[in-house]
């Protein structure tokens, strides 16, 4: 009886155990570039896609309408490019501002990252193994959603 109980347990455990979360739905925490976001919510009507990184330069492209819904014109740089990694001991998205965009702007250089603008630990942001980004109203009350790699 004892092993059957045992069993059942064990699967119990299983079934309704702690899952752990994808990595995109752990916090972002702006801690980088001046620029504190936290309290930007998600906007469902302007969504990106296609999260790609190079040595120099992070791409992505518009999965559902782009900055003209937020009011911004389509080459006005006019909202901020945040990058983020994945850290593993916190469980969070540490990240933050290092360019402006526009929604004609596709890639953006990461340059003032690389850099150390606005305190950017570019060896934390090269280390890390999963990177992400987003963009952010100026007025910080809106984000797209995160796009990870």
């Amino acid at each position: 009886m004892k092993k059957i109980w045992k069993k059942v347990k064990q699967f119990l455990k299983k079934l309704f155990g702690k899952k752990e979360k994808p990595e995109a739905q752990y916090p972002l925490v702006f801690c980088y570039g001046n620029f504190p976001a936290n309290n930007a919510v998600e906007d469902s009507e302007v969504q990106i896609k296609d999260f790609r990184m190079d040595s120099r330069y992070i791409y992505y492209s518009w999965a559902k309408n782009d900055l003209s819904r937020w009011g911004y014109a389509y080459t006005e740089a006019s909202a901020l490019a945040c990058a983020f990694f994945f850290d593993e001991e916190s469980k969070t998205w540490k990240g933050g501002k290092f360019e402006w965009i526009s929604t004609s702007r596709l890639s953006r250089d990461m340059t003032n990252l690389l850099t150390g603008y606005g305190g950017w630990d570019s060896k934390k942001f090269l280390a890390a193994k999963k990177h992400g980004f987003c963009i952010v109203s100026k007025d910080r009350s809106r984000r797209t959603n995160l796009i990870t790699d």
